[in-house]
């Protein structure tokens, strides 16, 4: 039974391949490279018009965009940018009934699980963000770091650290393929390798859903931010761009179930690790708006003094 299984498995990842192999064959055929509705296959100034992919939420861009050509023009002839990798959950999975995918022996594992499109999106955006580097005789060096920490999972029992080993390894390998390739430098560090912010927020290596709290009913935004742990103006409300930004975590706590626990931990995640520091631009791949948003939230977030490029999948 289990090679059945594992046999089935393999044919539903090959047709899930195929169909998106089709889509992408047949959108670079009317002249568009696409990643489900993205753009990602224009010139770095054509790219940040869509609107899609710049300020996908109005509060995130406030970084200067006018002059498009300053992230690339250091003095000492560097782009350094920032990207996050999550673990490779099983697809049809959502936020609250996630499953590491156990099965992940090379790159085709990923593009047939829930952050396949992610990884193929990230891999065309560092193709073009190279491409743009070099015009301008500027170097990219990569500073990527896989979440190893904060891991939705849905139950206790699916929680294992021998699986997120393999997912880092994984990521490392092909990430220094693409690297090499692109004669990119690579920095790869695990999320858990970076000094919090705060170690009141320090996330386990596991959330696990099926513990966490469900709300009787949803709250006002006022209402909320205590309950996450944040103190009176650390999430400024006095304007309205400032209220938009706050709503997001309604958005997300939505998305969550109305499950407190994990929106709580989805949160200190992104927020509580400075993966942007010293960085000069963050590229931000996504399954939803509201998870870029987040990492823009915070009224310190390093990632708001910075160019930031926002790709949304599905």
């Amino acid at each position: 039974m289990g090679k059945e299984k594992e046999a089935r498995q393999l044919e539903q990842r090959e047709a899930i391949r195929l169909e998106r192999e089709m889509r992408r064959q047949t959108d670079l055929q009317r002249g568009i490279c696409r990643t489900d509705g993205l753009l990602v296959g224009a010139p770095l100034n054509e790219l940040l018009r869509i609107p899609v992919v710049m300020k996908q939420h109005e509060s995130i861009a406030e970084a200067n965009w006018d002059d498009l050509d300053k992230p690339f023009r250091h003095s000492d002839g560097t782009l350094r940018l920032a990207l996050e990798f999550c673990p490779i959950y099983s697809l049809n999975t959502s936020l609250t009934t996630s499953h590491l995918d156990v099965f992940v022996p090379n790159e085709q594992g990923i593009i047939s699980s829930r952050v396949g499109m992610k990884w193929i999106a990230t891999k065309e955006c560092l193709t073009e963000l190279n491409k743009v580097c070099q015009k301008f005789e500027t170097k990219l060096e990569l500073f990527a770091t896989f979440a190893d920490i904060g891991v939705l999972t849905e139950r206790r029992m699916d929680t294992n650290p021998e699986i997120l080993i393999e997912h880092e390894n994984l990521y490392r390998k092909l990430l220094g393929e693409i690297c090499d390739s692109g004669n990119i430098g690579l920095n790869f560090r695990k999320l858990s390798e970076i000094a919090p912010i705060s170690v009141e927020r320090n996330v386990d290596q596991f959330v696990i859903s099926s513990d966490g709290k469900i709300l009787d009913s949803r709250p006002t935004v006022e209402e909320l931010l205590p309950m996450l742990g944040f103190i009176e103006g650390e999430i400024p409300l006095n304007s309205g761009r400032q209220r938009n930004r706050a709503n997001v975590l309604l958005s997300l706590l939505d998305g969550c179930n109305g499950n407190i626990d994990v929106l709580r931990g989805l949160l200190n995640t992104y927020i509580n690790y400075p993966t942007t520091k010293d960085c000069d631009m963050h590229l931000s791949v996504e399954r939803g708006g509201s998870l870029c948003a987040l990492q823009v939230l915070h009224s310190q977030a390093d990632s708001r003094q910075i160019p930031k490029l926002n790709i949304i999948v599905k």
